[in-house]
């Protein structure tokens, strides 16, 4: 313990604030993704049938398969980060803000819509090495 606060003291103060940095790094949250991005994930995210391995996995396909087409589609999305459903680590949030039915019934009433999809993160996929990640 002593040695280790002996090279912090000798670290110069350029240092500190790269290491600083790095920690910051490591422990935020990205939620700047671009739609290029997302849809770069949701591409990656799809996998065989063959290789599901849960429950769920038949929903999480289908639920990428959502976003892909909604991002594909242009639809505005906004990446989620409070609440229930915030980004982290390992998921992404998205929402998208869609043309609904209330839209083409009341157009006097704006009748956008919410759509909520999750993408697994680059790490989540390269973790599981192009397997079932759900």
């Amino acid at each position: 313990m002593v040695k280790k606060w002996e090279d912090i003291r000798k670290t110069t103060p350029k240092r500190l604030a790269e290491m600083r940095s790095q920690i910051q790094q490591e422990h935020s949250i990205k939620t700047d993704y671009t739609r290029k991005e997302l849809i770069r994930l949701c591409v990656q995210a799809i996998v065989t049938e063959d290789k599901w391995s849960d429950r769920d996995s038949c929903g999480a396909q289908v639920n990428v398969g959502k976003a892909w087409a909604l991002l594909r589609a242009n639809v505005p999305f906004r990446i989620e980060d409070k609440g229930n459903m915030a980004t982290d680590r390992n998921t992404i949030w998205v929402a998208f803000d869609t043309m609904g039915f209330g839209y083409f019934e009341d157009p006097d009433n704006n009748g956008r819509g919410s759509e909520f999809c999750y993408i697994p993160t680059e790490k989540r996929l390269s973790v599981n090495s192009g397997g079932d990640w759900y």
